[in-house]
């Protein structure tokens, strides 16, 4: 794999800086953290601000899409009103969901997803103790994030999957104790956890509904996943499972920023796809 011109070596004072999330002039805003007016207000603050050690001030905000109505009006008036030598980058998987006003102002740049083989590569790297058979069912999960394979390598996202699946395979009848177990399972946890059971269940919501519009089988990762999927697109419609993802998308997104019962929003999530599979 060639190295980006952009490529920094990790002895370099600004990779170090990066990787410790202490560089003066940027700001990583987490996409759980949007919701906050004030932190809105201290963005503008700080892009007023001088550089003190680049060209720009930076912030990066993950899923602006998920911002609150206070919030994204406050992003507008950053938009609107530029100060100086400052740079805000707006992370979107949804751009459609962003307000109009927003993406009038923006200019856009598409990152294009890693492919599965870079992605392996990526792992083999950076978590070099994970067995082959791991790395691939990791790899086809990320669906092109090597961020999100390492997050789930970490959070023992393979064996999450295969719970939450054996789950779904139960449908329309969804098993009460193996809901309770796997709720408190990741309700318990830590918070990455819970973000990584969020991207885990949008993620397989995001291959049933592309082997509903291919027509093709899905990549299965778990043995079955492809009959499951194959099964639930022929019974029901592909506006209802988008509607279905986006409730469970504003539902893990927005859990942080509420202070939502994870394990309720965990079991409201998975009841949704148990009661569409009943429509």
């Amino acid at each position: 794999m060639s190295e980006s011109p952009l490529y920094i070596p990790p002895e370099h004072p600004t990779f170090r800086q990066m990787a410790a999330g202490c560089h003066s002039d940027f700001r990583f805003i987490e996409h759980r953290r949007l919701g906050a007016i004030e932190d809105m207000k201290n963005i503008i603050k700080f892009l007023s601000l001088t550089p003190a050690l680049g060209i720009f001030k930076v912030v990066l905000l993950d899923e602006a899409e998920t911002v609150s109505h206070s919030a994204g009006n406050a992003i507008l008036k950053v938009l609107e009103e530029p100060a100086p030598r400052s740079l805000l980058l707006l992370v979107s998987h949804s751009p459609g969901l962003l307000l109009p006003t927003i993406r009038s102002r923006c200019s856009l740049l598409r990152l294009s997803p890693l492919t599965e083989i870079q992605v392996r590569t990526l792992l083999e790297r950076y978590r070099p103790a994970l067995p082959p058979h791991e790395v691939s069912a990791l790899a086809s999960l990320a669906e092109g994030s090597i961020g999100q394979a390492l997050a789930l390598a970490d959070n023992d996202g393979v064996a999450l999957y295969m719970a939450m699946l054996d789950l779904l395979t139960r449908m329309p009848s969804l098993h009460g104790p193996a809901l309770h177990d796997l709720s408190n399972r990741v309700a318990q946890a830590d918070t990455r956890l819970f973000a990584t059971f969020g991207e885990l269940l949008r993620t397989w919501l995001i291959r049933v509904v592309r082997c509903g519009i291919t027509g093709r089988p899905a990549v299965e990762v778990i043995p079955g996943e492809s009959g499951l999927a194959s099964r639930l697109t022929t019974t029901i419609r592909l506006d209802q499972w988008g509607e279905v993802w986006e409730k469970i998308s504003y539902l893990f997104s927005r859990a942080e920023v509420l202070n939502l019962d994870r394990r309720q929003v965990v079991i409201s999530a998975l009841c949704a796809v148990g009661k569409l599979t009943h429509s």
